[in-house]
């Protein structure tokens, strides 16, 4: 049937056309995708708070239906490739917390949430459904999530669960994970499931019912439950950089971060002009640095010590206490 006759009486001169259409249109992939185009020359597109974006963002997870979701302490947001919003059900089926610590996407085009103050959401069309302890969940905060071909897994302060679609179940030494905590958990190409604990890494093979382990010491952190240290360095950090280079002339900036006994310290030196005592004291009218990283330091339960003198540059020292026990990822 002609539907289109006037493609039907040139479709030598439309194929020849389409022809070179396509060269041209791989010949422009290829120059796009070509390793000697520097990541400068790529086009970039930001969004920050100025935009709608949110800050202090954890992780991210895109579901089948193109909405991509953002885990931050002021809850959860989604993105559709231009406008960011705040997620929040109906009253009756409300989110426990505003802190979200773990996100990922199920093939159905559903969204598992896990939170800082614990418990699961699932998040389809919106509908939720609610999990907690007495549900078989860990205790305290959800850290990462996991799938597999048979079901879910969940890592947290409190352990490993597996969800089979319909209920969740602890995993204990019963299968083999005999660690406290489960600070990540991955699925291989594979199948291997792998959880990340303050023993060592476990592994349950393909088809096996048991994890063994532990292997090794990988187990470098106990991801969220210094959050709002790692939050404290890193704005203590940028203003200490800020006021070196933008105030204090420096030409050389020394930044460590490391752990002392149970205490996590970031020092910051300069060899700029340094601050005078009064500045030290009382600050700039109309200038909050000094005494923002003070506060920040204060509110995380640490102090903040600055030694300085003018010509003699800046050493800023933080310190922050850390539960016994736990190792820091830096």
């Amino acid at each position: 049937m002609p539907m289109f006759p006037l493609f039907a009486r040139h479709k030598r001169h439309v194929a020849r056309c389409l022809s070179v259409f396509l060269c041209l249109l791989l010949a422009a992939q290829a120059g796009a995708a070509s390793p000697e185009r520097t990541l400068a020359q790529r086009e970039h597109t930001a969004w920050t708070e100025r935009s709608g974006a949110p800050e202090r963002v954890s992780s991210f997870a895109q579901t089948a239906d193109g909405w991509l979701w953002l885990c931050t302490p002021r809850g959860l947001f989604r993105f559709d490739g231009m406008r960011f919003e705040q997620v929040q059900p109906a009253f009756a089926q409300r989110f426990p917390d505003t802190d979200v610590y773990a996100l990922h996407a199920d093939p159905a085009g559903g969204l598992w949430i896990g939170w800082r103050t614990g418990g699961i959401r699932h998040l389809r069309d919106g509908a939720v459904r609610n999990w907690s302890a007495k549900d078989g969940l860990p205790h305290g905060s959800i850290w990462g999530f996991a799938q597999d071909g048979q079901g879910l897994w969940a890592a947290g302060l409190d352990g490993l669960a597996w969800f089979d679609g319909t209920a969740w179940k602890r995993i204990g030494e019963e299968q083999g994970f005999s660690a406290r905590k489960a600070s990540s958990v991955f699925v291989s190409a594979d199948g291997t499931v792998a959880v990340l604990s303050e023993l060592g890494l476990f592994l349950r093979a393909p088809g096996a019912r048991r994890f063994t382990g532990p292997v090794g010491k990988l187990d470098a952190r106990q991801p969220f439950l210094q959050r709002r240290h790692a939050d404290t360095c890193c704005r203590i950090a940028e203003e200490a950089l800020r006021n070196a280079c933008r105030h204090g002339a420096a030409a050389h900036v020394a930044m460590t971060l490391g752990r002392a006994g149970d205490e996590l310290t970031l020092a910051v030196r300069d060899d700029g002009i340094g601050i005078g005592s009064d500045l030290l004291k009382a600050g700039k009218q109309g200038h909050w640095g000094l005494a923002g990283m003070h506060e920040r330091a204060l509110l995380a339960g640490g102090r903040l010590d600055i030694v300085t003198g003018t010509g003699t540059g800046t050493e800023l020292t933080l310190q922050l206490p850390l539960a016994k026990g736990v190792h820091p990822s830096y």
